[in-house]
């Protein structure tokens, strides 16, 4: 059961009101929720999926004897069927006794002779609804501050053991609701954000330290070293021993295709362009690894911004294609080393070799992929530093 209420604040047609206390041996009508939902609020229950002092929205397409009714004693108003996905919704009453009153005045009024007195009791049932909207969007917010207490322990206790059943408590939430709005407030999963965050602090073991990767293992949270690499391979592309081998230089990528063909060298660069709509996935999984984000070099006005950039971030190599200005030329050199892939004079493969040679990251053979003269080339994904 989802323990929310997501049910946006709407004016609810009120058909029937019903009150069943102690007194009453049975509720005077059994919804069979033909078209109909329910909102009930119970003061108490022996049944096993209702819970005394909390309001529950109960979608028409649930079956009526599944909530055991006979076992409840409280408020049932019977309202017209909304646009919902079968939901079952909960929401915990702090202070029973407000409720109570304002539904002791729903039933009173709505099942009177007058006119008057029953739109009364349509008044009070759209005052309920008020307080029972208000009193979810506090719980929304408290929920979300919870649940954004739990990532921040993770982020600072990644080397513990955790589950999802332990965080979930700790935001006193249940695992599915817990994991639905950890989702929406840090854009993946618990397990996945816990990952990413053991992976950085890696990172950072093997960027700092020559500690072998077993010891960063167990450092991060990992008992299973072998666990622990396929992990760190899936996130970074690499084996942690690879990444603690790869070359400390900081390497620009000035165009588009030399950041691709860097990456399947398994090179990150230092500095590249990731704003093109096709550069989206280089963007969502190396955004936070390329400390250095240049423009688009397509656009004139950019180039002047991307020169710029390099002065200040002084990298020690600068790769790019052969067809920039001599006046560009010029300035990338005097910055750095400077790698002018030949691009109209060779296709893509060679274009591969001609940066994998320059980077010291010769390819392994494979079979399909050749150079223009018939020598068989790399495999994009598998690469030895030479």
């Amino acid at each position: 059961m989802k323990e929310k209420l997501p049910l946006a604040p709407a004016v609810l047609t009120l058909l029937y009101a019903f009150q069943r206390t102690e007194g009453h041996k049975s509720w005077p009508c059994r919804p069979s929720n033909a078209g109909l939902d329910i909102l009930l609020i119970a003061t108490k229950s022996s049944a096993a999926r209702i819970e005394a002092g909390k309001a529950y929205f109960i979608c028409g397409e649930f079956t009526a004897h599944d909530w055991e009714f006979e076992q409840i004693e409280g408020f049932l108003f019977l309202f017209q069927q909304q646009e919902t996905d079968g939901r079952f919704e909960a929401l915990a009453l702090p202070i029973l006794e407000p409720y109570i009153k304002l539904c002791e005045n729903i039933a009173s009024h709505f099942n009177a002779k007058e006119d008057l007195e029953r739109f009364r009791g349509h008044v009070y049932f759209q005052e309920l609804l008020y307080e029972l909207y208000r009193l979810r969007e506090q719980w929304k917010l408290n929920t979300r501050t919870a649940v954004e207490h739990t990532r921040l322990y993770m982020l600072n206790n990644y080397a513990e053991e955790m589950t999802v059943e332990e965080l979930a408590s700790m935001a006193g939430i249940s695992p599915a609701y817990y994991m639905e709005v950890f989702k929406k407030l840090a854009g993946k999963s618990p397990i996945d954000y816990l990952t990413s965050v053991r992976i950085n602090a890696a990172k950072k073991l093997l960027d700092g330290t020559k500690a072998p990767a077993y010891q960063v293992a167990e450092s991060v949270g990992y008992k299973d070293p072998f666990y622990f690499s396929r992990q760190f391979k899936r996130v970074t592309g690499m084996a942690p021993s690879r990444y603690a081998r790869r070359s400390s230089l900081r390497v620009a990528a000035l165009h588009y295709p030399m950041t691709g063909h860097m990456l399947a060298l398994q090179h990150i660069p230092y500095a590249a362009p990731l704003d093109r709509e096709f550069c989206q996935f280089y963007k969502q999984k190396y955004e936070l690894h390329i400390p250095v984000h240049l423009r688009d070099p397509a656009v004139d006005t950019n180039m002047m911004f991307n020169l710029n950039a390099l002065k200040e971030a002084e990298p020690d190599i600068v790769i790019s294609g052969d067809w920039l200005s001599e006046t560009n030329k010029s300035e990338l050199n005097q910055m750095a080393t400077t790698l002018y892939v030949p691009w109209w004079e060779k296709d893509w493969r060679d274009h591969l070799l001609i940066v994998g040679g320059f980077l010291g990251c010769m390819p392994k053979p494979s079979n399909g992929l050749t150079n223009t003269t018939g020598e068989r080339l790399s495999s994009v994904s598998g690469y030895k530093n030479a």
